[in-house]
């Protein structure tokens, strides 16, 4: 459960970096028409990517991912359906449906993060020379990561939680666990211990990633 929620985010959160690059790609009037149309490409299926993946329950991609994403490939790839699944394991469509469906949101904190800077921090970057990448990467991005990191917290603890759903294809985490116990056993009381250990993992990783949060939130001293 941990490794999938934390491996999750992570990609999740490099992806959303990577998008919300091109989903705040602006035309501007040196731009030539191969460029122009490249950029509104890379804002549209950024757009869509969102929309689609927070519009439809993790569990339904959990199910298309492992089900039905195999023999989609091999049609569109031509090879065997086969090696795509052993390729495509229980493991790994968990891991991509939970960093897929991460990085839709992780994409729109980041947007946000982004927006709320003042529009005159990428405008004195490029007034000293930078091109709109090295403003992005040195000035931007990371000024949007520290402002969007409560969010990037709430969703790896959100993810910890989401990975139940994952269940439905036998991803063998905390609550398929505790449910093969239950059937072994017969005694439903062990679904109380796994609500006992979720609780546990939020609450203690919520604490861990606050005081992460207080020390990014330096205080500015004095020169001297």
């Amino acid at each position: 459960t941990i490794w999938l929620s934390l491996a999750g985010t992570v990609i999740g959160l490099i992806l959303g970096l990577l998008f919300i690059t091109l989903r705040t790609l602006e035309i501007t009037p040196k731009d030539n028409e191969f460029i122009a149309f490249f950029k509104k490409i890379g804002r549209g299926f950024v757009k869509i990517y969102v929309t689609v993946f927070r519009g439809t329950p993790m569990m339904v991609q959990a199910i298309i991912n492992y089900y039905f994403l195999p023999g989609i490939l091999a049609n569109l790839i031509g090879i065997d359906q086969e090696i795509l699944n052993n390729i495509l394991s229980v493991g790994v469509a968990g891991l991509i449906t939970v960093s897929l469906n991460t990085t839709a949101y992780l994409t729109e904190v980041l947007r946000g993060g982004i927006e709320a800077l003042n529009k005159g921090q990428m405008e004195a970057a490029r007034s000293l020379g930078m091109t709109r990448t090295q403003a992005m990467v040195h000035v931007i991005l990371p000024q949007g990561i520290k402002n969007s990191l409560p969010a990037i917290c709430n969703e790896f603890i959100i993810n910890i939680k989401d990975t139940s759903v994952l269940s439905v294809i036998s991803v063998m985490d905390l609550f398929f666990a505790i449910d093969f116990i239950n059937g072994r056993s017969g005694n439903q009381d062990a679904i109380f211990i796994a609500a006992i250990i979720y609780l546990c993992l939020t609450y203690g990783i919520s604490k861990l990633l606050g005081l992460v949060e207080k020390k990014m939130n330096l205080i500015s001293k004095p020169l001297p």
